[in-house]
């Protein structure tokens, strides 16, 4: 059985590690042949990014013209198919933005992850995120 509490931290550690603006932890959650590809509206769709680099620079590219401070918040985490090595797993990204003294809900969506135990440490080796609506 995969470790769900294991999983859970992962998850929450990259939303932390994004919030905070901290790319060494973002880059602890990816195993070095992660993909990742977001589909924004049913309308849009950027990447895939192939390989730990290229999904690490979509993530600091972001950073480097963001001037508001977002929350990620990962919920309703379900975990399936899995085995001691991995795991498909199903949450919901609900994205708060504060900018200018204001705080309001972004964008919501769907992250469909595939986890693999990577040495002795739970990483994601593919995300596919589903947003509803353009942020």
């Amino acid at each position: 059985m995969a470790d769900r509490n294991a999983i859970e931290n992962v998850l929450a550690s990259w939303a932390l590690g994004y919030d905070q603006r901290e790319p060494e932890r973002m880059a602890e959650c990816f195993t070095s042949d992660a993909v990742m590809t977001m589909h924004i509206g049913k309308t849009e769709t950027m990447g895939p990014y192939v390989g730990h680099a290229e999904v690490m620079k979509h993530f600091t590219d972001h950073h480097a013209v963001q001037t508001d401070q977002r929350r990620h918040l990962t919920t309703n985490v379900v975990v399936e198919d899995e085995s001691d090595t991995e795991a498909s797993v199903t949450s919901y990204l609900t994205l708060v933005v504060i900018d200018g003294g204001v705080s309001e809900l972004r964008a919501t969506g769907i992250y469909r992850d595939k986890f693999v135990l990577d040495g002795s440490r739970w990483r994601i080796r593919e995300r596919v995120l589903d947003l509803d609506l353009h942020y």
